[in-house]
């Protein structure tokens, strides 16, 4: 067969361009969609907002924390201590830009960060913060658990009697 036989024969037929872009529009059409369903379809398992640590920790029973006891929790970034009112629980985190304050072996807490000082009641005694550490709510929750509530602020003398 010749090519002059192809130009003859009407099952044989060479595209044109506008068949050629036809076909290669469809082609990039299903590569497209297949691509975004795809998408969607990994993604759909998956919640838009993850959710963060929570806010209510845990910290011990209460006979963890006798009368006269001060604990520093480094990880949850608070500091409980039981005095003669009750329980409570203090921020260690500086409220100038953050940075977690460290325990002074004669009371009180400083920012390694900026110098900032506080004492044992988280009131600001020097340096750059502009406010006191914050305190949070202490509760005892069935069989003598103790949890603190970061996202509930408090007032410093607020106190959880402990029974």
């Amino acid at each position: 067969m010749t090519d002059n036989d192809n130009d003859n024969n009407p099952a044989h037929h060479d595209p044109d361009r506008r068949e050629v872009f036809k076909i290669g529009a469809a082609g990039v059409s299903a590569i497209a969609a297949t691509g975004a369903l795809g998408g969607a379809l990994l993604r759909s398992p998956m919640p838009g907002i993850l959710p963060g640590p929570s806010s209510r920790i845990k910290i011990g029973l209460t006979a963890a924390f006798p009368k006269g006891s001060k604990k520093l929790f480094v990880d949850e970034q608070i500091f409980v201590m039981h005095d003669d009112n009750g329980l409570c629980a203090m921020s260690t985190v500086c409220t100038h830009l953050g940075c977690a304050v460290s325990v002074l072996a004669d009371g009180g807490f400083i920012c390694p960060c900026h110098g900032s000082i506080y004492d044992d009641a988280g009131n600001v005694l020097a340096g750059p913060a502009p406010k006191a550490l914050d305190w949070y709510r202490v509760r005892v929750l069935p069989g003598d658990r103790v949890e603190v509530d970061k996202s509930k602020l408090v007032p410093a003398d607020q106190r959880t009697k402990i029974t």
